[in-house]
């Protein structure tokens, strides 16, 4: 069997700047210092968390290719190791169980090989035209449609799995609710801040979340979330009953959502507690295999029934048509044929919470 260990171009420069032997994650951690600035939060942290789990992975992979052909795997893992064809035994692994995650990695992967050429510190060919090593590498393509949505009793058995959370009832059920009004399930959720919060302080007030440009993936994700009547329930009681006292120093920025010691969220610790919160749903109702972000495509069919194209776009963080396409599906038939028989009265003019 051809081995799958790589090596050093013989069209590199004879004195690259980075020796093969660097390690790959200081190879990372170069890259991801040098573009903190130049990209957004909401970019860079899941780009941070994909290179990291990205380098694992490789290096479980090589470690099992090698045993297949008898050979010791030496470890860790160096410059030499990062090409198309190693870096693609992980990608095609993912892309069997998660587009989105094979997706994100090639991309995350790709970046790198970029920047590596761009500052001719690794690359094929002459340095005055440098290329990518990784210029082969396949991105997966994003499904034609997003997740399938949820139904109305799995929703039910969703809301029961956060309310009977052991430890941290009020802290879930106000988190999915907010997941409910479609707000990115990551990043925007995570960096919400108090001061974001806009609840109802008389009748007749709209309630709303205000997602900053600081806080979403695109211009157009900075917007006004209006509150429905279960998210302010939700987020009082988890304000009133449940939430720490805040043990940063930053008042201005305190972020909505704590740890149980008061401290904000990191990237990865948001992470894993959405995943032993999927784990917890799945106790509750061995049927759902949840997925947060699958409440963006839910919340996005519900919205179809009741608002108009341009209102969508404007609540979800949208610039394009597509993407109700991609996320909702096509219209039922049924749907469109209640909505010409009973047209939607025009909806009372609200004051605006302050």
């Amino acid at each position: 069997m051809r081995s799958r260990r790589p090596r050093v171009p013989s069209t590199m420069p004879a004195k690259p700047m980075l020796a093969p032997s660097t390690p790959l994650d200081l190879v990372f951690a170069d890259y991801l210092a040098d573009v903190e600035g130049t990209l957004r939060a909401l970019t860079f942290q899941p780009r941070k968390s994909h290179l990291h789990v990205l380098h694992d992975l490789l290096d479980a992979k090589l470690h099992e290719e090698a045993r297949k052909e008898h050979r010791m795997w030496r470890g860790p893992l160096t410059l030499t190791d990062f090409t198309t064809d190693n870096v693609n035994l992980v990608i095609k692994d993912l892309k069997k169980a998660h587009i989105y995650d094979a997706r994100g990695k090639a991309i995350a992967a790709r970046a790198v090989g970029t920047w590596l050429a761009t500052k001719r510190k690794w690359y094929f060919g002459d340095e005055r035209f440098p290329v990518s090593v990784l210029f082969e590498l396949p991105i997966p393509p994003m499904k034609a449609k997003g997740r399938p949505v949820y139904r109305d009793d799995e929703l039910a058995s969703i809301r029961a799995a956060a309310s009977s959370h052991p430890t941290r009832p009020h802290f879930h059920n106000a988190a999915h609710m907010i997941d409910e009004l479609g707000v990115r399930a990551g990043f925007e959720v995570m960096t919400l801040r108090l001061r974001d919060v806009h609840l109802p302080k008389r009748p007749g007030d709209v309630g709303y979340i205000e997602i900053g440009e600081e806080n979403t993936k695109t211009d157009a994700g900075a917007r006004q979330v209006p509150l429905e009547a279960r998210q302010v329930i939700a987020l009082r009681t988890y304000l009133e009953m449940e939430r720490p006292r805040y043990a940063g120093d930053d008042s201005d920025n305190e972020p909505l959502f704590l740890t149980r010691d008061g401290s904000a969220y990191q990237y990865s610790g948001w992470a894993s507690m959405r995943r032993r919160f999927k784990e917890h749903v799945a106790r509750v109702d061995p049927t759902i295999k949840y997925q947060a972000s699958r409440n963006r495509g839910t919340r996005t069919a519900r919205l179809r029934e009741k608002l108009q194209d341009s209102e969508i776009k404007q609540i979800m963080g949208w610039s394009t048509d597509g993407m109700i396409n991609r996320y909702a599906g096509e219209v039922p038939l049924e749907t469109i044929a209640k909505k010409l028989s009973h047209p939607s009265p025009r909806a009372p003019r609200l004051r605006r919470a302050g």
